[in-house]
């Protein structure tokens, strides 16, 4: 009896349970990337094992990333905005290493997200002779399909979030997302009290930040990490009803 296409998720990687010897005894590095303004970064693949090994790359977008209806999505490899891999099959020899491109076509209006995997497959699958019939075996291997994260920086960037009075939420109406470390709530003179906040705010989405409750005659302000200026800077959050 044999096992086929039984796959589980944990953390970053996903494990497929196979019949046959195992594939793609690799790993990646970084697991997160981000494209600033040159529009170009790299990933290194490296071999674990003692033959060659076959790796396909694919990516995908995250849709409303870091919110309840974060998804992904396929996006065709040529289209605006979308995120160019190279190569996007690779043989690396064993305990060898190789290095995947990764271009963005156009800088996007808003920061955009993805998620690039890293999948091992067959000899068979990079070569057009034709298969032997495969027995039945009861060897049970597994295969590592990683995932890495992929932030790409927005064309003209914006920081800017606001509080939503009426329905508590902080939005995201810029075009760069806003890791937050620390909520300020603060008195007419500027004299704020701050409290640790670890929260993410991606551009054009909302979230619900449990330290900010509107108080009346109170000011609030955001101190956020800057990816691209590798910094934490403070911003003003101003109260929308």
């Amino acid at each position: 009896m044999s096992i086929n296409n039984v796959k589980c998720l944990f953390g970053v990687f996903i494990c497929t349970i196979f019949s046959g010897s195992a594939l793609a005894n690799m790993s990646i590095y970084p697991m997160s990337v981000e494209l600033g303004e040159t529009g170009a970064t790299q990933i290194r693949v490296m071999s674990q094992s003692d033959s060659v090994q076959f790796v396909k790359v694919t990516e995908k977008q995250i849709i409303n990333p870091g919110t309840p209806q974060e998804k992904e999505e396929s996006v065709d490899g040529f289209a605006k905005n979308s995120l160019v891999i190279t190569p996007q099959k690779l043989a690396i020899s064993a305990g060898s290493q190789r290095l995947v491109r990764l271009v963005a076509v156009e800088l996007p209006e808003k920061e955009t997200t993805w998620r690039v995997y890293f999948e091992g497959v067959s000899e068979l699958e990079n070569s057009t002779a034709v298969s032997e019939p495969q027995t039945t075996s009861t060897k049970v291997g597994i295969s590592l399909v990683w995932g890495a994260l992929v932030h790409v920086a927005p064309k003209k960037v914006v920081a800017s979030v606001r509080l939503d009075a009426s329905r508590g939420l902080v939005i995201n109406d810029g075009t760069l997302r806003i890791p937050l470390r620390e909520v300020g709530v603060c008195d007419q003179a500027g004299a704020c009290q701050w409290q640790k906040e670890t929260a993410t705010i991606y551009p054009g989405t909302e979230i619900k930040v449990s330290s900010l409750i509107v108080q009346p005659g109170k000011q609030y302000k955001a101190r956020y990490y800057h990816w691209l200026k590798k910094a934490v800077e403070e911003i003003d959050l101003p109260i929308s009803r």
